[in-house]
């Protein structure tokens, strides 16, 4: 986050630098997901991605950050920065169980309605996501954004990364709101092949060993109602 001074009052800008496969993070993701999941490593193509898909999402009337500057030749953009809270934080801040079930049944159909648009967010994580105080939900860090039918992959990444972050008594309560939420639009093959133990096998490690038992669990009975 960048601060500078603009006509007298502070303004903040969100600047992204891209790495090559060097990058650390994608290349042991790359690594670790073999067989499941292809992560894109160049910093060239994460960046052209990223800027794709948050004019596009824009386009079709998602809120994501806007871009205000594009370097190419030293791999950064400039974005809007975007004032509010992550997924993972708005749960926590949650008054009740009603507003946590609510927060997690928005992102389900927002998630949703992204999938009936034929994107698939590539790294869809609690991160991702970023309420803001009026209420507006924006979707950022992009860049492994694509057109494909990786539907599962966004789902299965999403419920056992914001499963870490949970009690394990909170799991199937925030599984069973979002998948109400993500069947509103979604397909529920998507929700049910998220389940497989190929994506368990890759995600487990984000959470306890119990929580694969209590995803299904909960999206089964949301899924056969």
């Amino acid at each position: 986050v960048a601060e500078f001074e603009l006509n007298g009052s502070l303004k903040r800008v969100f600047a992204k630098k891209y790495l090559n496969w060097t990058d650390f993070k994608w290349f042991a993701a790359w690594i670790w997901c073999i067989g499941v999941k292809n992560f894109s490593l160049m910093a060239s193509i994460r960046m052209s991605n990223e800027v794709y898909f948050v004019n596009k999402l824009m386009e079709l009337g998602f809120n994501t950050a806007e871009i205000l500057h594009v370097n190419w030749p030293r791999k950064f953009i400039i974005q809007r920065y975007v004032d509010g809270v992550d997924l993972v934080e708005a749960l926590e801040r949650s008054k009740d169980a009603e507003e946590f079930r609510r927060i997690a049944f928005e992102i389900g159909k927002l998630l949703a309605e992204v999938h009936r648009k034929g994107i698939c967010l590539g790294d869809c994580n609690p991160f991702s996501f970023i309420f803001a105080p009026d209420g507006r939900i924006f979707l950022v860090d992009l860049e492994q954004c694509s057109y494909n039918d990786m539907y599962s992959w966004d789902l299965a990444e999403l419920l056992y990364y914001t499963s870490h972050y949970l009690k394990l008594k909170q799991v199937e309560s925030f599984a069973s709101a979002f998948a109400e939420g993500y069947l509103t639009l979604g397909d529920p093959e998507n929700l049910i092949e998220a389940l497989d133990v190929k994506y368990a096998r890759v995600l487990t490690p984000l959470a306890s060993p119990l929580t694969p038992i209590k995803l299904k669990e909960a999206i089964m009975s949301v899924v056969r109602r």
